[in-house]
């Protein structure tokens, strides 16, 4: 008898010790939670359920938003373009203002060198003129010296000195074309998908623009690295065409 009420106070203890436990770590006697009553929990009203007015949510500020400036001049329209950090982007006009003073001016400059262009060669499209002017830049770029090429580019506009080093490769530079038919059959090769457009009518423009729009010392420096049959291409004298700008 005294052993089975030994053990049945044991079993007693061990109870009441357990019932501590639990009690001290604040967990619930799972015996006594209950879970709740699938018919007693409400879903919320879809007729109180309120979706953000649209004029109490604001927009970034714009000074908040850095913008990534893209210039697409591949097809001859300056057309630039604003990422902001939320990937919108926005479309603007060519001449319209970027907010930032250094790419407005580039655009300004460039689209003037494309109309001169575009006016003195009889391309049609803006397209058109800008490939007759990457074509020519870049064989007036490997005919010269490489300090040459640095000294020249300094006085382009930004986005034109962008396109005048594309793809430049100063390994084996300059290239020694003596005659004018070397140097405008580079330019023929250098005119993929303009291959319609006339190598001489292209280069004579570009030589023109570039005599218009740069210093007659750097012009002068350029002309003197060409040999006399390659010279033939620039002109003696540049008048300003005032037309209508191509659009």
């Amino acid at each position: 008898m005294r052993g089975v009420a030994a053990g049945r106070s044991a079993q007693r203890a061990c109870e009441r010790s357990s019932d501590w436990r639990r009690g001290a770590a604040g967990s619930p006697d799972p015996e006594h939670v209950r879970s709740p009553d699938p018919e007693h929990v409400r879903s919320p009203d879809p007729e109180h359920v309120r979706s953000p007015d649209p004029e109490h949510v604001r927009s970034p500020e714009p000074e908040h938003v850095l913008p990534l400036i893209f210039f697409d001049i591949s097809c001859g329209v300056l057309t630039p373009s604003i990422r902001a950090s939320n990937s919108a982007r926005f479309s603007i006009g060519s001449m319209a203002a970027t907010g930032l003073e250094v790419f407005d001016a580039t655009i300004q400059k460039t689209n003037i060198w494309l109309n001169d262009i575009a006016r003195i060669s009889g391309c049609s499209s803006k397209h058109e003129a800008n490939q007759a002017l990457r074509a020519t830049l870049h064989a007036l770029r490997d005919r010269v010296t490489i300090e040459e090429v640095a000294e020249f580019a300094a006085q382009l506009p930004m986005l034109i000195r962008g396109l005048y080093y594309e793809s430049w490769d100063p390994t084996g530079k300059p290239l020694k074309l003596r005659h004018k038919e070397e140097f405008l059959a580079r330019i023929e090769q250098e005119l993929r998908g303009a291959e319609h457009l006339d190598p001489e009518a292209a280069a004579r423009a570009v030589f023109s623009v570039i005599s218009l729009r740069i210093t007659e010392g750097e012009v002068a420096d350029i002309r003197h690295l060409m040999p006399a049959r390659l010279r033939e291409l620039w002109p003696d004298h540049v008048e300003v065409v005032a037309e209508n700008p191509i659009r």
